[in-house]
């Protein structure tokens, strides 16, 4: 049996654990943090509180946004407020322009119309505005937020054009298909990020396990490139040595080529000296050590150099 056929055995059957209680009380499994054997039961209530936890922080999550949520309303609808108070209607574009910057923390602003009544002319949000600006407006479909790359309605927010980082282009029109009249602009940027407790806390345990799996990958690639050059180190090696040895080889052929020649060549001149020399060589291997110990006859074969028999008998 498998454990996958444990595993199916167990889903078809969910009962069982009712009718056996007691195997319960027996089954341990691996703790998931120190490694130590803990009960089903409670390996079950540690993967509860790990889920439990995850709700909590997701719920955190939920009502963080809820509060943000909230609190933009109330914001949108205090601006409102402020444009239906506003009874002169060459200030309501001035009206809507402050009261966005005041409500939602604007450093800077802008709005421009064109197309309007001569009598509105004189006004800073009536000002020209270029072709080329028009032709951005009525292109946009929907509002623009991103880095400023030399917008030139960034010079309508502040003196210098190069403070604006950041910006967003609204396009004014009565309805989605009509032509835009008109473009608003606001300078946008984060200043500041505050989280709750929980979610501080969860931003940073993402962010250290994000380090550590990028950590990880480098060690892992590390790794890999030092069994590559190690994997090669020891391949040269064994090269080099092999090559050593061949060349080793050759240098002591030679060498035992040119030593034998030379043997023969001197024994040839004097069989009996050599006879004696051989004999010698054979004394010397037989009694290198002290401890070396042979029990054999003196008159044997052995002992004839030592007798001296072979230089009388050649002589």
């Amino acid at each position: 049996m498998t454990p996958d056929d444990v595993a199916l055995f167990l889903s078809e059957h969910p009962d069982f654990f009712e009718r056996h209680p007691e195997v319960l009380a027996t089954v341990a499994v691996p703790h998931p943090q120190d490694g130590h054997a803990v009960s089903l039961v409670e390996r079950q209530s540690l993967m509860l509180r790990e889920r439990i936890k995850s709700l909590e922080l997701r719920l955190a999550d939920m009502i963080r946004h809820g509060e943000d949520n909230d609190a933009i309303a109330d914001r949108i609808v205090q601006w409102a407020r402020a444009l239906l108070l506003q009874a002169e209607p060459a200030q309501l574009p001035r009206t809507l322009l402050d009261e966005l910057m005041r409500q939602f923390n604007v450093p800077y602003g802008a709005l421009r119309l064109w197309g309007v009544a001569p009598a509105y002319a004189g006004f800073d949000w009536a000002q020209p505005a270029s072709d080329d600006i028009v032709r951005l407006t009525s292109s946009m479909q929907a509002p623009f937020c991103g880095s400023n790359v030399g917008f030139e309605v960034a010079g309508w927010m502040a003196a210098d054009p190069g403070t604006i980082r950041s910006l967003t282009m609204m396009p004014l029109r009565v309805s989605a298909d009509a032509k835009a009249f008109g473009i608003e602009i606001v300078d946008v940027r984060i200043k500041r990020v505050d989280f709750v407790a929980d979610i501080t806390d969860s931003v940073f345990k993402r962010m250290e396990s994000e380090r550590k799996r990028v950590a990880n990958e480098a060690r892992s690639e590390g790794m890999a490139g030092g069994e590559k050059i190690r994997a090669d180190a020891d391949r040269q090696r064994e090269v080099i040595v092999a090559e050593a040895f061949r060349d080793a080889q050759k240098v002591k052929g030679e060498g035992d080529g040119v030593a034998s020649a030379l043997y023969a060549d001197a024994f040839g001149r004097d069989p009996a000296f050599a006879k004696f020399y051989r004999s010698l060589e054979a004394y010397r291997t037989s009694f290198r050590s002290r401890s070396d110990v042979m029990v054999i006859d003196p008159n044997s074969e052995f002992f004839r150099a030592m007798r001296g028999t072979a230089t009388l008998e050649t002589k």
